[in-house]
């Protein structure tokens, strides 16, 4: 017999008789009393059977009362610039006569963090505005030009009103988000209604994905360019995720195609041979190799740069923004945290995790701050992916636990300007320098950690 089945028969033993059984549920009350209470770091159990640390009741009580406390700071900037256009769409302003991606992500994250009410009339008047600014074809575009990124976000805006604000918004908006929805499914590449619903995923590498709009695809003009890319395809995603769509409907299929491509993986197959616009064979990463299970921008480029591999062939580099791109996704997609796709993904980011530069990026004499570029941007993926992800903790590349909210939030205070607003001081590659857009990224952040 063994120690355990010995064990058990002395247990029952002393369960008959009264005394000890009161004694022992005793016992048992005050274990759990102390294995739960404000101190504990309990384990939860992810999707794959696995235990997963889990911050303590207090942590993370304290964790989401900070996020909110500089979430209301940030909030008293925006009301003070709120509706201030000059006409020029990178004015540093929101509101019902500012351009459709400032005023949607502001007032979507604003929504999300409970900073405004559905029926303020500042939300109405915005709304207002967005739906008068909407094309007859369903899309919303920035000054003419990327009309994927400005619709994805208008639709998760108006998406969100029309299932949490209330009858009239419903009957306002769902005919509008009909449109836009039809816009966005028809921008995929090769989708049956796209520009490009010719390109066959045997032969191309940005099948299934999505370029700025609909309209460059069949544009001569940006010939040589990627057709498809990994930032623009995570925005059109996140819209597609509130569509409504069957696990198995196409958009997801085409989608998944693409989104492997982008994953900077030997372990992950591509099901053809891609090339750089140079036409240097793209080689990827074994296992093992520092750049093994992140994201590049586009099956073809990194924005990170790429390794001379030789004999024309190159490795492009993975680097933080688009590997949180890639698993949230992967998340949105329908795919579970045990298929290997997530899990490589997953990995690149714990062992490469930082809330105070972009991992992957490699600073130089000439640019000693490489690995400040779209910092913000990545706080919007890293809240988006890891929120959908579902677990609040990990073990980093040295076994040390990393609690990803309390990080960032720290990170966000620190950073945050006495006003209350954020920009990137050392990069404004991707308009960074702008407070509406880091402000904007950060409360998509900020609505993530507060979940």
């Amino acid at each position: 017999m063994g120690l355990v089945q010995e064990q058990s028969y002395e247990i029952e033993d002393h369960l008959k008789d009264p005394a000890m059984k009161i004694t022992l549920i005793a016992a048992l009350i005050v274990f759990l009393a102390l294995g739960c209470g404000d101190d504990a770091n309990t384990n939860v159990a992810n999707n794959s059977g696995n235990a997963t640390p889990a911050p303590s009741s207090s942590d993370a009580k304290a964790t989401r009362d900070k996020a909110n406390a500089i979430a209301k700071k940030a909030w008293s900037y925006l009301e003070a610039n709120y509706n201030k256009s000059t006409g020029n769409p990178l004015d540093d302003t929101w509101g019902p006569n500012c351009n459709v991606a400032f005023s949607g992500m502001i007032l979507h994250g604003a929504l999300r963090c409970g900073l405004i009410k559905p029926d303020d009339q500042r939300v109405r008047d915005t709304v207002d505005a967005m739906v008068k600014q909407q094309q007859p074809t369903g899309q919303w575009t920035l000054g003419g030009s990327n009309a994927v990124y400005t619709t994805s976000i208008a639709y998760l805006t108006l998406a969100w009103l029309r299932d949490n604000g209330g009858a009239a918004y419903r009957e306002q908006l769902s005919g509008r988000l009909d449109k836009a929805r039809e816009y966005l499914t028809n921008s995929q590449v090769g989708a049956p209604k796209s520009p490009l619903a010719d390109v066959k995923k045997e032969t191309d590498s940005t099948y299934g994905g999505w370029a700025y709009s609909k309209e460059e695809l069949a544009d001569p003009k940006n010939a040589g360019k990627p057709k498809a890319n990994l930032s623009t395809t995570s925005f059109a995603i996140e819209a597609a995720s509130a569509f409504g769509l069957k696990p198995d409907d196409p958009l997801w299929q085409r989608a998944l195609t693409y989104l492997e491509r982008n994953h900077n993986s030997a372990e992950v197959s591509k099901g053809l041979v891609i090339r750089t616009a140079e036409g240097k064979e793209v080689v990827d990463p074994p296992a093992g190799d520092p750049n093994a299970g992140g994201a590049r921008y586009s099956p073809d480029t990194s924005k990170a740069n790429e390794i001379d591999m030789g004999d024309g062939k190159v490795m492009l580099r993975s680097y933080g923004s688009m590997t949180y791109a890639l698993l949230s996704c992967y998340m949105a997609a329908g795919l579970k945290r045990t298929d290997p796709r997530v899990e490589l993904a997953y990995k690149w980011i714990t062992h490469n995790f930082s809330v105070s530069r972009v991992p992957g990026y490699v600073n130089t004499e000439n640019l000693q701050t490489a690995d400040q570029q779209g910092l913000y941007y990545q706080y919007m993926q890293m809240g988006r992916a890891l929120s959908l992800y579902g677990s609040d903790m990990f073990k980093d590349s040295n076994n040390i636990e990393v609690y990803w909210k309390k990080d960032l939030v720290a990170q966000l205070e620190r950073s945050q300007k006495p006003e209350g607003y954020w920009k990137n001081d050392k990069q404004d590659r991707w308009y960074e320098n702008l407070p509406m857009i880091c402000t904007g990224y950060v409360l998509s952040a900020l609505a993530d950690v507060m979940k």
